[in-house]
């Protein structure tokens, strides 16, 4: 019978501490020896991880890591002994050396699961390690952000104020470990980036900060000092806004074009499937965005904006929204018919307004294109100058004929025709190919990007941002309170998170239809019942005014939260948003309605109706109520100060409490799928005209 003893490991750097037991001479269960010397090699092999290459690599840091893991180690170890020993036992009390096959097998699997898990976990923090050695290579600092006691309900300036030592040196990385393995390029560029700064600013002091354990979550990577960064530079992609009136045809016109891009004539066009990105009854209540890539040899992109017909005030909303969220603009493509004598009001009021936002420059921006051209020889026709100062010549007028693109959908359904007229169409598709390739080299090569970024602030477009935030800020507000009155009844009970998902089409809430309220932790919530509305609603038979658009639905989760602070916490940030909504609603009233008050009531309305259904089990919502109205009166009060006061804020100042809000995480979220909804994007590859359309030597 074999007897063990214990082993110290020993390698060259002689900085191991594991110990373990193994044989020291043969056993009569030969099997059993081999396994265990097996798992004495595996042991050995992570002796020498954790207390030598993880601290290597680590440069110091996450110590605790270290700890945790060692941690494991010794339990395994400890588990490990603990099975010899069985098994020393078992075969020395059998009459004849045996051990039961259960229990062996049992004992087994447990060791194997454990050694696979320890496993799994040095692999993960080994890639970790790596990683932090790659950032101290780089001279980046490496920050835990667990240690900063950072809490869920935080934001980014909170983010600042504690990681943040001097503003105009410090560089900051925000992520965690899963944005890191979703995003792998993403972080690359962002680090390349930061270190190419360092070159032109040496005084520059990197950090990388870890959130992967933190209780505050990235859902994107964050630089500090704050700062928007665009994955697109404005020369990759050129941006052109298509406006026109009902029946002008613009559907046609982006399915021609995708179709004269790819196809150069008719036949190649008819052979293969034709393009059609757009049907005659997807008229868009919003804008949407069709990106054309011309292939791997040229870099730069058109994006053609649809927009919604032009006819009435919300439409208008809906494009300046759209324009708002850009970060350049290249062209204004205005779609006529020929022989227009005069521009119509609706669309001088739509370029007017264009002009007041950009300014009167970007006149030189405006393009015109003509559908229906044939009958007037490809040419604008009688049309004369359509406003003064906008630039009306043959370089930016373009004239196509949609009857082409429609003989080619005719031709596919099996329509016959005439000798004669498929000559005529012949001849349309390759002049509309023509104006096509003429359309895209007048774009690129003659038209400036012009930026669209804080030097275009007006009143106009601070309302417009404040429009977007007062329903996010509202119910920031509202969850707020709900996890106040939670925490003030138990600092350890679970917190309600909203859930902010984008739609595609445009919705309304009814006030009017009634809503099933669904029970979380210990609150009634009533649901984003969200009705398809295009002009009237398509899913009740209320009245339009019954009806309240909305850009996103709010879903509901819950989570835990423990630290103590979190109610100061919690009343800081309520008292921020209440405040800024006072500073929002007195820039706003000269120009609208009071929407933050109306907004206060409704949901005061809400959590009345949730407690009117709901008797027996709804004294959190009763609360809440009692909590909404106690803030609907301080509103009150602060808004007839503010007006008897008679103070205006400038325009910066708004703007400024503009950047505070969309810096608050419960906030951002929020605002990142209103932004997925307005941005409704398809991209179509178009390879057979890109040498005809840009080997042109004007192009170099």
């Amino acid at each position: 019978m074999s007897s063990f003893r214990p082993f110290r490991w020993t390698y060259p750097q002689k900085t191991g501490s594991g110990f373990t037991i193994i044989p020291n001479r043969t056993m009569i269960n030969n099997d059993i020896e081999q396994y265990f010397q097996q798992l004495a090699s595996r042991l050995k092999s992570f002796d020498i991880i954790i207390n030598h290459n993880l601290p290597f690599l680590l440069h110091g840091h996450s110590k605790e890591w270290i700890h945790k893991v060692h941690k494991l180690q010794l339990h395994v170890i400890h588990r490990y002994i603990n099975s010899i020993e069985w098994f020393l036992k078992t075969i020395t009390d059998s009459s004849n050396g045996s051990l039961n096959g259960r229990q062996k097998r049992d004992i087994q699997l447990e060791l194997n699961a454990m050694i696979n898990d320890l496993t799994q976990i040095l692999e993960v923090l080994q890639t970790k390690a790596r990683f932090i050695n790659d950032l101290v290579a780089q001279n980046f600092g490496y920050y835990n952000a667990s240690q900063y006691n950072f809490s869920v309900t935080d934001d980014i300036q909170i983010l600042k104020r504690m990681l943040i030592r001097d503003p105009n040196i410090d560089r900051i990385l925000c992520s965690n470990d899963l944005l890191n393995s979703n995003n792998p390029s993403q972080l690359k560029i962002l680090l390349h980036e930061l270190v190419e700064e360092r070159k032109t600013n040496p005084n520059l002091r990197l950090v990388y900060a870890d959130f992967s354990t933190s209780p505050f979550k990235l859902h994107d990577f964050i630089v500090l000092p704050f700062v928007p960064s665009s994955s697109s530079t404005n020369d990759d992609i050129m941006n052109v806004l298509l406006i026109g009136e009902s029946g002008v045809g613009k559907s046609t016109f982006i399915n021609g074009l995708a179709n004269y891009f790819t196809f150069e004539t008719i036949e190649r066009a008819q052979a293969n499937k034709s393009i059609v990105l757009i049907s005659d009854e997807d008229s868009p209540n919003s804008c949407k965005s069709y990106v054309f890539n011309f292939g791997a040899q040229d870099r730069r992109r058109l994006r053609i904006i649809d927009t919604p017909d032009l006819g009435n005030t919300r439409d208008m909303q809906y494009i300046l929204e759209y324009i708002y969220d850009l970060t350049h603009l290249n062209a204004i493509c205005v779609l006529l018919k020929p022989n227009m004598t005069r521009m119509t009001d609706l669309v001088s009021t739509c370029l007017n307004q264009f002009f007041e936002l950009l300014g009167s420059k970007f006149s030189r921006n405006v393009i015109f294109c003509f559908t229906n051209a044939r009958p007037t020889l490809y040419t604008p026709g009688e049309s004369a100058p359509l406003l003064k100062d906008i630039p009306f010549n043959k370089e930016n007028t373009f004239c196509f004929d949609n009857e082409s693109f429609r003989y080619l959908v005719a031709l596919q359904n099996k329509i016959q025709f005439t000798a004669e007229q498929k000559r005529e169409y012949e001849t349309s598709w390759s002049k509309s190919v023509q104006e096509s390739q003429r359309f895209l080299t007048y774009i690129r090569t003659q038209l400036s990007s012009y930026p669209l970024d804080d030097n275009l602030q007006s009143i106009s477009h601070a309302s417009m941002k404040i429009n977007r935030m007062i329903r996010p800020m509202l119910e920031a507000i509202r969850n707020l309170l709900r996890n106040r009155i939670l925490l003030t009844i138990d600092t350890s009970i679970k917190l309600i998170k909203l859930c902010p998902r984008a739609i595609q089409r445009q919705r309304a809430f009814c006030t009017s239809c009634e809503r099933d309220a669904f029970h979380l932790g210990h609150f009634w919530i009533l649901p984003d019942d969200a009705h398809a509305f295009r002009n009237q609603c398509l899913t009740c038979s209320c009245t339009p005014n019954q009806h309240i658009s909305i850009d996103y639905i709010l879903g509901y989760d819950t989570i835990s939260a423990s630290p103590n602070d979190q109610i100061p916490k919690i009343d800081n940030l309520l008292q921020e948003l209440c405040s800024i909504s006072i500073q929002f609603a007195g820039f706003l009233r000269k120009r609208t309605d009071d929407q933050f008050l109306l907004g206060l009531k409704q949901l005061i309305a809400e959590e009345q109706q949730i407690c009117s259904v709901h008797h027996e089990s709804n004294h959190y919502n009763l609360e809440l109520v009692r909590e909404l109205q106690i803030l609907l009166m301080s509103y009150d009060e602060q808004m007839t100060k503010l007006q008897s006061t008679e103070q205006n804020r400038d325009l910066q100042f708004i703007y400024d409490q503009i950047q505070t809000v969309e810096q608050i995480s419960i906030i951002q979220e929020q605002l990142a799928v209103i932004h997925q909804h307005a941005c409704e994007e398809f991209e179509i590859q178009t390879n057979s005209i890109r040498r005809n359309v840009f080997s042109s030597s004007e192009l170099k």
